[in-house]
């Protein structure tokens, strides 16, 4: 089990700290324009703009660990899957979005929780809603249905 597992790290070891970087890199870009337009465009408009994308990205990015667990793709293919996804179930990532907030609310009125269930209380609704919408996706495409 030892050298499977270990086989297994090694094999998947650069897709996911890739689809990792990638991810933190769009997130880094779009704070630093964040930043640049408060400090020196001062616009209103691409501050909203930002902010929107800045949602967007942080959502579409919480698929892309799903996909990676769920799919054997080519590289490039879990960022396209994970954005077919994203938008195919759009009331699953508004869902994901929400639990995330709701958990980030219940995290700061009782910080205790952020010392015992921090990452399961921010993971198992990201992963479960996430997971609905791949199960919901694949029954459209197996069966055709809605």
């Amino acid at each position: 089990m030892h050298r499977e597992f270990k086989t297994f790290y090694w094999d998947s070891f650069w897709e996911i700290n890739g689809i990792g970087w990638i991810g933190l890199a769009l997130i880094g870009l779009l704070l630093l324009d964040l930043s640049v337009n408060r400090t020196f465009i001062h616009s209103l408009v691409v501050q909203y703009i930002l902010v929107v994308l800045l949602i967007l990205a942080l959502s579409y990015l919480m698929y892309l660990f799903t996909i990676y667990a769920r799919y054997q793709l080519r590289f490039w293919q879990y960022f396209r899957q994970a954005f077919i996804i994203s938008v195919a179930r759009f009331s699953n990532t508004l869902a994901t979005i929400l639990a995330t907030f709701l958990v980030g609310v219940l995290i700061t009125s009782i910080p205790v929780l952020a010392f015992l269930v921090l990452v399961p209380l921010y993971l198992t609704p990201i992963v479960w809603f996430t997971y609905q919408s791949c199960i919901h996706i694949e029954a459209v495409i197996h069966n055709g249905v809605v």
